[in-house]
């Protein structure tokens, strides 16, 4: 039986938001900008922002796939799209694509602590 490989990509955006005065004109922002992500590459995207800072934001995005090197050009498309069509700047955007554990390992201890 052949091992089941999975990876997980994840992409952080940390977002200046010039034209935000208030909670609610960021919130439109990200809202706007989030819901473009998801629509565009179907992967998980969600606000993570702190809730006090009307002028800067962030959302993560997340992905699954069975190849690696597809994952991290997935991720820096999202990263290229993010910054040309977000009504923001991005001031960061740390990104990883790491493997996950096996998803038909026999050893259920390597999966829990693994």
């Amino acid at each position: 039986m052949s091992l089941l490989r999975a990876y997980v990509g994840v992409l952080v955006l940390q977002l200046a938001i010039p034209g935000a005065r208030s909670l609610k004109d960021r919130r439109q922002v990200l809202v706007s900008l989030r819901d473009r992500i998801r629509a565009r590459f179907d992967v998980a995207c969600h606000e993570i922002s702190p809730d006090d800072l009307y002028a800067r934001g962030a959302l993560i995005v997340t992905c699954g796939g069975n190849d690696p090197q597809v994952l991290a050009q997935l991720v820096d498309r999202i990263r290229s799209f993010a910054d040309a069509n977000g009504g923001c700047v991005i001031t960061d955007a740390p990104s990883e694509v790491r493997p996950w554990p096996d998803a038909l390992a026999n050893d259920r201890q390597e999966w829990e602590h693994g």
